[in-house]
C-alpha cells in the first residue's frame, strides 16, 4: 500500500514538473535548474532532520507553519485580486445561487461546462452562510481559501509524514508550501476547482491509508464522501 501511495504520488509531482517546464526549453530552464537544485540538497536536507530529536522536529515543522499563515494573512489583507474568465462566472453564479436567485441566465456557459455548474453550486453554500454572519462575499472567500490552504498543507503533511515514518517528511512538505508562489496565488487568493480537487486526493490518500492500517466503518464514510465530492 505504501509503495502504491509513494508512486502515485511521484507520478503527480513529475507530471506536473513536466507540464510547467513546458515545450519551450528556454523558459523552463530557470525551474529546471531549482528542480536539479532542490534533488541535489534533498538528501543533505534529510539527514540532518532525521538526525533532530523529535521536539526540534515538532518546532520547526509549527514554525514553518506559522511563517507560512503569516504570510498568507499579509497577501490576503494587502494584495486583493481579481478573477476572469471561469472562476468569475462560478463566483458571479454562486452569489446570484447565495441570494436565492435561481435563474442561470440566457447563456449557455454552464451547458457547455456542467462540472463548473457543481462547483458554482457548491460555492454558494459558504457564501449563503457568510451572509448569514455577515460577511461580504470576498471575506467569505478569502476565508475560504484560507482553511482549505491550511487544510491542504496539514493533510500533505501529516500525510508525509506517516509514509516515511519520519516528522521529518512533515517538515520538507510544509517548507515546500512555504516558499512555493502557487500557495499564496492560485491556492489562497483564487479558491476555485483546483485547490479542493487538490485537497480531496490528499484526503483520499490519507485517510485510505489509515483505513488499511486500522479499518473502521467511519473511516470508509469519510472516503466515501471525500471521493463524493472531489
Amino acid at each position: 500500500m505504501t509503495k502504491l501511495v509513494r508512486a502515485v504520488l511521484v507520478l503527480i509531482l513529475l507530471m506536473a514538473t513536466i507540464a510547467n517546464l513546458g515545450t519551450d526549453l528556454k523558459q523552463g530552464r530557470g525551474a529546471l535548474l531549482i528542480v536539479l537544485a532542490g534533488l541535489a540538497l534533498a538528501p543533505q536536507v534529510w539527514r540532518w532532520l532525521s538526525g533532530r530529536s523529535a521536539t526540534t522536529k515538532r518546532n520547526l515543522c509549527w514554525g514553518l507553519l506559522g511563517l507560512t499563515v503569516v504570510i498568507e494573512l499579509t497577501v490576503l489583507l494587502t494584495m486583493p485580486t481579481s478573477v476572469f474568465h471561469d472562476p468569475f462566472r462560478v463566483r458571479y453564479q454562486a452569489s446570484l445561487l447565495a441570494s436565492g436567485h435561481f435563474d442561470w441566465g440566457a447563456s449557455d456557459y454552464f451547458y457547455r461546462y456542467p462540472n463548473n455548474a457543481v462547483n458554482a453550486v457548491l460555492l454558494a453554500g459558504p457564501l449563503w452562510v457568510g451572509r448569514l454572519v455577515g460577511f461580504n462575499d470576498a471575506t467569505t472567500l478569502g476565508a475560504l481559501g484560507f482553511v482549505m490552504t491550511n487544510a491542504l498543507i496539514l493533510a500533505c503533511a501529516h500525510l508525509a509524514s506517516r509514509l516515511a515514518k519520519d516528522r521529518a517528511a512533515a517538515i520538507l512538505v510544509v517548507a515546500w508550501f512555504l516558499l512555493n508562489s502557487v500557495t499564496y496565488t492560485n491556492f489562497l487568493q483564487v479558491p476555485y476547482s483546483d485547490l479542493p480537487s487538490i485537497l480531496a486526493v490528499a484526503v483520499i490518500l490519507l485517510v485510505w491509508q489509515a483505513h488499511q492500517e486500522r479499518p473502521h466503518w467511519a473511516k470508509l464514510l469519510v472516503l466515501g464522501g471525500a471521493v463524493l465530492v472531489g
